[in-house]
């Protein structure tokens, strides 16, 4: 008899384990909180209410929170079915429309050290800075900061560049740049651009941020938007991706209270594993089902943002061949880098062109 008994107790305490994995999920390894996984992630606090366990975000450095390693558990993207039509077939992306900006990311692979062909590597990165509006360049030797200077001057009197702070960069086994074109983007080249801090050492490689504007449209209309640089290791993937999730949510609360952030660089990983980072409500990938490597084997670049604020996405992006479009050998092309261009395209207006075309109409009717 007491078997039975025994039976009907664990298949209880099971199957209240299981309703308690299925409706909520734990974050946090400092201090442990519950939350309802239906629970909208905006609505809730960074932190607790007591000191102790408070968020350490602070600005412009910036305490990486903790978050607990989620593997198992889908990414749940396009919140308001966002969807990107990722263009890879192509080596030249579409021409583009004058009231679009292109936003881009390219991981150059050490680059500044001393390469079999620097020219050719100085040449074909000017030529890809060339072709979009503002780039977030990752992989950058230490020491490299030079070679940023002149890849500026090589694109063209109208571009500009930004690094981070010198006490930043001594922190960095590898840089982060910004190179923008003047004419049709605005920088934040005081406090708008800033390095996270790492006390805990949670991120080998502390993500910049840089505040950008589009240029051509009025203060009132221009699309306004923060880039988070990012670059992540490759023997940590796991534990980063589920850091860069509160790096995101923690960027959006910063002093300016932008609400488009777009996060963009190298996260070693397709958008379908993305881990603690995906889970973010509303996050959209630019890129989908593409390799982004010159093997064609691997997806492992992206620019992330969340639909439910950056509607300014016009759903074009891709991946750009420049093996193809500069025509170099596969040897030349990996003196380069290993890793190709990636870029999204977005209004220049805020709130998206639709928003913008409808403003007009609404006052020419008037």
């Amino acid at each position: 008899m007491r078997k039975p008994v025994a039976y009907l107790v664990a298949i209880l305490v099971g199957a209240i384990v299981w309703f308690f994995f299925q409706n909520f999920k734990i974050e946090g390894t400092d201090s442990l909180r519950v939350i309802a996984k239906n629970e909208d992630l905006d609505s809730l606090p960074f932190g607790d209410s007591n000191e102790e366990s408070k968020s350490r975000f602070s600005f412009p450095k910036i305490s990486l929170g903790r978050s607990t390693p989620n593997a198992s558990a889908a990414p749940t993207f396009n919140e308001r079915s966002v969807v990107a039509k990722t263009i890879s077939s192509q080596p030249q992306a579409p021409k583009q429309n004058p009231d679009t900006i292109r936003v881009a990311s390219f991981h150059l692979q050490h680059f500044g050290s001393k390469a079999a062909d620097p020219e050719l590597t100085m040449n074909a990165v000017a030529r890809v800075v060339r072709l979009f509006d503002v780039i977030a360049l990752q992989g950058i030797q230490t020491g490299g900061e030079g070679s940023i200077a002149d890849l500026s001057l090589k694109a063209g009197p109208q571009y500009a560049y930004l690094l981070a702070s010198p006490a930043s960069i001594a922190q960095q086994d590898e840089l982060y740049a910004f190179i923008y074109n003047k004419n049709t983007i605005v920088a934040d080249r005081g406090e708008g651009l800033y390095t996270l801090g790492d006390p805990d050492n949670l991120l080998r490689r502390a993500p910049l941020i840089g505040w950008f504007k589009a240029k051509k449209p009025n203060e009132n209309d221009a699309f306004t938007f923060t880039l988070v640089n990012v670059n992540t290791e490759r023997r940590h993937t796991v534990q980063e991706l589920n850091v860069l999730d509160n790096v995101m949510h923690e960027v959006r609360q910063d002093w300016r209270d932008e609400d488009d952030v777009i996060m963009l660089g190298c996260f070693q990983r397709p958008e379908t594993q993305l881990e603690g980072l995906g889970q973010v409500r509303g996050l959209v990938p630019a890129i989908r089902s593409v390799p982004t490597n010159l093997r064609g084997d691997a997806q492992t670049e992206n620019i992330l943002f969340r639909s439910l604020e950056t509607d300014e996405f016009t759903g074009r992006s891709g991946v750009f061949q420049f093996l193809r479009a500069y025509n170099l050998s596969m040897d030349q092309a990996s003196q380069v880098s290993e890793y190709l261009p990636v870029w999204a395209e977005f209004s220049i207006y805020e709130g998206g062109q639709q928003g913008r075309v409808a403003k007009r109409e609404t006052e020419v009717s008037r």
